[in-house]
């Protein structure tokens, strides 16, 4: 049993140098923190590694670990005019009390709705459907939707709106 138990962890050593640990012991990207997205960003979707790359611009550094703690500690984030379409990225900076996103290529905001603490959300000229993932955001005292001309959508109502 004992010699089991050796065997056991040198492969299991072994396959952790070899194969590494940091996507294989967490492969999902919802449930991964901005140090996950920002490490792993060449494996993303076109939109998520932009996404990522415009956050380290904000952080004003190119080192994950130094972008991760400059976004951890800021509670303000404009990413306005940025050409970003995916929110995904951000769900886990719920520390964020004020938001702006305006000028970008968005149509899904449920992202956001991990945003417990968000109180100001700027997120007009974009092409968001269905408002009802921030509905319950417990904090949210203002929001700004306004301007959708540019969407091909832009005269059906928005979901979650009775206009």
């Amino acid at each position: 049993m004992r010699r089991i138990s050796q065997v056991f962890a040198i492969a299991l050593t072994f396959s952790c140098l070899f194969f590494g640990t940091s996507t294989a012991a967490n492969s999902n990207p919802d449930e991964w923190d901005f140090l996950h997205w920002c490490v792993d960003r060449d494996r993303l979707t076109t939109e998520a590694k932009h996404t990522v790359e415009m956050l380290l611009e904000v952080a004003e550094t190119t080192d994950c670990d130094r972008a991760h703690a400059v976004l951890q500690q800021s509670d303000r984030l404009d990413l306005s005019e940025k050409s970003i379409a995916d929110l995904r990225p951000l769900a886990t900076l719920t520390h964020i009390t004020h938001l702006i996103l305006y000028g970008n290529r968005i149509r899904d905001i449920s992202p956001l709705e991990t945003l417990i603490h968000l109180q100001q959300l700027q997120i007009w000229d974009n092409c968001i459907e269905d408002l009802t993932p921030i509905f319950n955001l417990p904090h949210l005292i203002s929001f700004n939707i306004g301007n959708r001309a540019n969407c091909k959508q832009r005269d059906r109502p928005l979901l979650g709106m009775n206009l």
